[in-house]
């Protein structure tokens, strides 16, 4: 092991995911994204939901089906670390009324314009702000779904922010998250995922860049560590590998 790995600060965390994934495209600046005219923008992310939903990430239907993209109606829905609003779209495209809350601001825009050009409407956007649990100022609303993709495994401390998304549930609510687990870690690593705080081993900084491109930090889940993070809040309705080779899982909590 190494000495722990300081947690990066609010503001590098910010400037790194104001390049959002765009899938196989990678990661580009939101800026750039917002400077593109409106057919490649609109191209663009045609690209990337062809992708995401009929490549390798959605491996027999499992993405759609696990996190409910499909059966979602009628429900209000928070896309919280929204990134391009890719994952948000799909949910107003079923009549559910969606906001999205991301890090960085010109996701946010960039989220807007792809539900504006796609003539889908945006209930709200909310700026994750830097104090934890990087919940927005509570507001009068409550939400039946919190999708969280690919974000808590971004999270150093994520247990205040778990806490702060129970509350914002209702009764029976779901929070649904997409997770790198520990088969992730065996792949980018070669090594058994360890216990505890990964920041203090050597292969963490190769797990890390294996799978992002940006930002510098990121965890392993399987359904034990979460139900230990969040097993006194939330029952585990669904846990499913993504992906074929396990390094991607879903899950979906219940609000207890």
């Amino acid at each position: 092991m190494n000495e722990l790995y300081d947690a990066p600060a609010f503001e590098d965390q910010k400037k790194a995911w104001s390049n959002p994934p765009v899938d196989d495209v990678g990661y580009i600046a939101s800026k750039e994204l917002l400077a593109l005219p409106d057919d490649q923008f609109l191209g663009m992310f045609t690209r990337m939901e062809q992708t995401r939903y009929t490549g390798w990430r959605n491996w027999n239907r499992h993405w759609r089906d696990v996190l409910g993209l499909d059966e979602t109606r009628g429900k209000e829905v928070l896309d919280y670390g929204c990134g391009v609003g890719l994952e948000a779209l799909q949910y107003a495209r079923n009549a559910n009324r969606v906001w999205v809350a991301d890090i960085a601001p010109d996701n946010l825009k960039v989220a807007q314009r792809l539900f504006t050009l796609n003539k889908e409407a945006l209930e709200g956007e909310l700026l994750i702000p830097e104090q934890p649990p990087f919940l927005p100022a509570r507001f009068n609303e409550l939400f039946d779904v919190i999708h969280c993709c690919g974000v808590l495994h971004h999270i150093p401390e994520p247990r205040p922010v778990v806490e702060g998304m129970h509350d914002w549930l209702y009764e029976q609510g779901e929070l649904r998250l997409m997770l790198y687990s520990d088969d992730a870690w065996k792949i980018a690593t070669g090594t058994e995922p360890p216990e505890g705080d990964v920041s203090g081993y050597e292969e963490f900084e190769t797990f890390v860049r294996h799978w992002d491109g940006v930002g510098d930090w990121a965890d392993w889940y399987d359904k034990r560590k979460l139900m230990d993070l969040v097993g006194d809040l939330f029952a585990l309705n669904r846990y499913r590998p993504l992906t074929s080779d396990g390094a991607y899982v879903g899950a979906v909590l219940v609000k207890r």
